[in-house]
This record gives structure tokens, sequence and C-alpha cells, in this order.
């Protein structure tokens, strides 16, 4: 009779862990199958864009020509642009020379390097989830969707720029965060000191700004398990010391391969990270509060996920729930008080926007809370920004509106609205699946958007057509120069190894004359230059550019 029961009992055993091998198997194809998913969206995305277009001036041509320059050196230290020390952060730059290193230099691998940092972020964000919400794993797998499907990430995923690995470097801070929070890893701080540094490397000491206010308010978040706070800010402080001896190990460099000026220079722009020149910088306050909101588009605007957020607004706040929402709140305040707001700084306060999303849209708890609901879906929203086109199509032009709102036919308002009346009248599906598509939707209106704007404007941003005809005349001894702002728009795209001459049009004639068989770079017509040749003439932005060799005889002022 004994062995009869413990035969069954055994068996009984067995059954069982069969079960939870199985249940394991299931959740493991489950992540891999999303995983597919957001990787499969983000090669769709970096693919197009790689192919459609090539560098934009003035930012893509600018990372470019300072990192050619970097590998025409020999010199990894200090940044240059035209020969002159570049007060940007290095690690961008370092990052394309690896690649170049490893590839051969081409303009496709240095353009490949921001979109890693994006994937390597969707992979990131997906650890933080995990750690924050441990029971919760669909937020964790659904997190990178999320992230990806966002308006913010969006607009810079094609752009060959810093910050996707500023992103990732903060990221990657939260992550030591919680690992020395949840699992009580007291060697955290040693993943959190080089994120630190690479992120000031990348994006100046803003990276400041994103993480230090989140990890010395730790106790507003890391309420269970509580770690030890002497302790904790010991890891903090240890960190951040580390960080600094890295950082200035670099400056020490700066300053004895450059010199003090250049040291200087970098030491009063430490703030102004790796700034995009073709937005404006000189907004309000108020101008990253602004732009959030809009960045974290379409889960600001979800409808399901306020409702929700209603629903729960009585019950006491998770610990994950409290560190994001620290995470958007102190970093954003602090980015209100420092001058010249860039855009592009309210990028690594994104994932905690969608992170919030996924908590909300996809816990277990929530799971049945108003999905039949009519309007928890996108078609509220569809409707109001249809109305909105309408209305602004008929009202005067607005200067702190973009001009393409009121040029547009009231009709494309419409078509706006009769999507979100379709969508509202659309069998109701399950939160996963809505979530998958409005990312995938978002994917690929950022990808026709892509194609559409490079099929029409890449033949007035390339600059393959004027490089190399420089590069032939440097190579024949012939002075260049460039008449007007010159921010490296031929360099990477001739190979160039020596600076140009940048001179406005009063001292055109005297340069001209000194070197009376220069070449000259202008979007003036060849009436200025009598007798010189025309070597080349290529489309500019929104004008043309000449390029003319001129002579002894067709000099100005000769």
């Amino acid at each position: 009779m004994r062995k009869f029961e413990r035969m069954v009992v055994e068996e009984i055993h067995v059954e069982d862990t069969q079960d939870v091998l199985v249940a394991k198997r299931r959740e493991r194809i489950a992540g891999l199958k999303v995983a597919a998913l957001w990787v499969g969206l983000w090669a769709l995305l970096t693919t197009v864009g790689l192919a459609v277009r090539g560098a934009w001036s003035p930012d893509e041509t600018r990372w470019l020509a300072t990192a050619w320059e970097m590998w025409a050196r020999g010199s990894f230290v200090v940044p240059t642009l035209n020969g002159d020390a570049e007060p940007v952060p290095p690690l961008l730059f370092w990052l394309m020379n690896a690649s170049w290193r490893i590839a051969g230099v081409s303009e496709l691998g240095a353009r490949l390097v921001p979109a890693l940092g994006l994937a390597s972020s969707l992979f990131v964000v997906a650890r933080l989830a995990a750690l924050l919400w441990p029971e919760e794993r669909e937020v964790a797998r659904y997190a990178p969707v999320l992230l990806l499907g966002s308006v913010g990430v969006l607009l810079i995923a094609g752009i060959a720029s810093p910050d996707t690995w500023a992103l990732f470097f903060v990221l990657v801070y939260f992550w030591s965060l919680l690992l020395r929070w949840r699992r009580r890893d007291m060697r955290a701080w040693l993943l959190a000191a080089p994120a630190l540094a690479g992120g000031v490397l990348t994006t100046g000491l803003v990276m400041l700004v994103y993480v230090l206010p989140v990890a010395l308010t730790a106790p507003l978040w890391a309420r269970a398990p509580r770690p030890g706070w002497r302790h904790w800010y010991a890891d903090v402080f240890k960190a951040l010391m580390l960080a600094a001896v890295v950082i200035a190990a670099w400056l020490m460099l700066v300053g004895r391969v450059d010199g003090v000026p250049t040291l200087a220079r970098y030491l009063a722009h430490a703030w102004d990270g790796a700034p995009l020149e073709s937005l404006a910088r000189t907004h309000p306050w108020w101008w990253c509060v602004a732009v959030l909101p809009l960045a974290c588009v379409p889960w600001s605007v979800m409808p399901l996920a306020w409702m929700r957020l209603w629903h729960i607004r009585r019950e006491p706040l998770d610990d994950g729930f409290v560190f994001c929402l620290t995470w958007l709140t102190l970093p954003l305040a602090a980015l209100a008080l420092l001058p010249g707001q860039q855009a592009q700084w309210v990028l690594p306060l994104v994932p905690a926007g969608a992170l919030l999303a996924s908590r909300l849209l996809l816990a277990q708890a929530l799971r049945e809370v108003y999905v039949d609901k009519a309007f928890a879906g996108m078609a509220l929203p569809l409707l109001l920004v249809g109305g909105a086109m309408m209305v602004l199509s008929r009202l005067p032009h607005v200067d702190a509106l973009p001009a393409l709102l009121s040029e547009r036919s009231p009709l494309l308002g419409l078509a706006v609205m009769g999507v979100g009346i379709a969508t509202a009248w659309l069998p109701i599906k399950n939160v996963r699946t809505r979530v998958v598509e409005i990312s995938a939707l978002g994917v690929l209106l950022t990808i026709a958007a892509t194609v559409a704007v490079g099929l029409m404007f890449d033949a007035y941003h390339r600059r393959s057509d004027i490089g190399p005809v420089l590069a032939e005349a440097q190579a024949l001894g012939r002075p260049v120069a460039v008449v007007g702002a010159y921010r490296g728009e031929f360099h990477f795209a001739g190979r160039l190894r020596v600076p140009l001459a940048v001179i406005d049009a009063t001292r055109l004639p005297t340069w001209a004359t000194a070197h009376a068989n220069g070449v000259i770079v202008t979007d003036s017509a060849g009436a200025r230059f009598p007798g010189a040749t025309l070597l080349r003439q290529a489309p500019f932005r929104d004008g043309t550019l000449f390029v003319y060799g001129l002579s002894v005889e067709g000099a100005p002022g000769s």
C-alpha cells in the first residue's frame, strides 16, 4: 500500500513538473515572439532610413565630418571640425571610428552606430520593466514595443546623432539602480559608473540631470525592500567618483594635446552637450514640459491608459509606478531651469512614459478594466485631431504653429475623423493586439514619411557630388574656400584632409587675388567670377551651390 501511495505521489509530482516546464516553455516562446516583433520593426525602420537617403546637413554631415577628421588625423582625443576644436563630447565619434576599424570607412557604418544605440535601449528597457514589476511578465515583454512606437523615439530613430546612445546610458544607469535595490547586488555601482561616464561623454553634464535626482530620492520609490541607505548613497557616490575620474582623465588629455584654451572651451560648453543645429535653441523655460507629452504620443493620448489611471486613483501606487513618476518629474523640472533648451533633451524621459503606459495597459489586475468601452482606443484622439485640422485649415496662420497645419485641405482632417469613427466601430480586440498594431502603425507611417521626404529632398542634402571635386582640387594643391558658413558639409563626402578656408563675400576679392588658382564654393551665380571655370553645381537645401575654379585672369579683383 505504501509503495502504491509513493508511486502515485511521484507520478503526480512528475506531472506537475512537466506542467511547469511546459508553461515555462510557452512563456519563453511568447517572449521570443514579441522580441522578434520589436527587433523586426527596428530593423525595418533602420534599413529604410539608411537606404532612401544619405547623411543630411547640417547635423549628420557635421557628425560624420568630425568623426572623419579623427580618423584622418589618427588622433582620438579632441574632436575637430574643419581643423578647429569642436567642443562636443567625443563618444559618438569614438564609436563611429570603431565601426570603421571593423568594417572600413563608410557612411553606412557611421549611420548604423546611432541605430544600434536605439536597439540596445529597447533591450535594456525590457530589463527595467522586469525589475520594476517582477510579477508582470507582459509589461516587461511589451515595454520595448511601446517605447519604439513613441513619437519621440520614431523621430530620432533615423537621425545620426548621439541622442540614442545618451538614452542607452541613462537606461543602463537606472538598470544598475534597480539591480542594487531589487537584488541587493552590491556590485551594481560598477555598472553605474561606466553608464554615467558614457552618458557625460555622449551628451555632456546634462546626463547628471537625468539620473542623479532619481538616485538621490530613492527613499520615495525604493520602499519594499528598503536598502540600507548608508550603503546606497555610498554606492551612488562611488559610481559618481569613478565616472569623474574617467572624465577628468579625458579632459587632462584634451589640455595636454590641444592646450588650455581648448580645455576651457569644453568646460564652458559642458552643459550644451551635442546640440542639433537644425533645431532652434531659443525656447522658454516651459519648452521641455510642453514637448514631453508630444514625444510620448500615442500613449500619452490613449484614453484607455487614462481611464485605468482614474480607476486606480485611490489605490496606493506601487514602487515601480512611483519610480517612473520620479523619473518623469524631477529631471523635467531640472531641465526647465537650464538655458538653451533642446527638444531632444526629453528623449531620455520617454521610456518612463512608455513604462507607465505598459503598466496601465498590460498589468494582470487591470486586464478587463474598460476594455469594452468603444472610445477606450484611439478613436477619440483621432476625432479630436481631425477636427482640429479642419478648424486650423480655415483660420489665419499662427506663427507659433507649423505652417503645414494651415496649408492643408480640410478634407485631410475630415479623413482623419473618418478613420476615428471607423476605429470606434471596429470589433474590440485585446489590449496586447491594440498595442502592437498602434506601434506597428507608427513605425510604418514613419517609414512612409521617410521614403517620401527622402525621395523629394535627398538630392538637396547629399554632398557626394561636390566633396570629390574639392578633394581633387586639394590633391592638385589648389586652395579651396567656402563663402559663407561652413559646418563640415563636404568633409566626409570628399574625405578631405586639409581644412577649407571659410570667408564672407566681402573678403572674396582679397582671397581670390592671393590664391589665383584657388577653388571657391558659393551660392552665387557665375557673373561674379568672369573667366572662372564652373567645375560643378548642385542643389543645396533651397538653392544651388556652385564650385568655381579661378585663374589669374579671372580672379575677382584682378
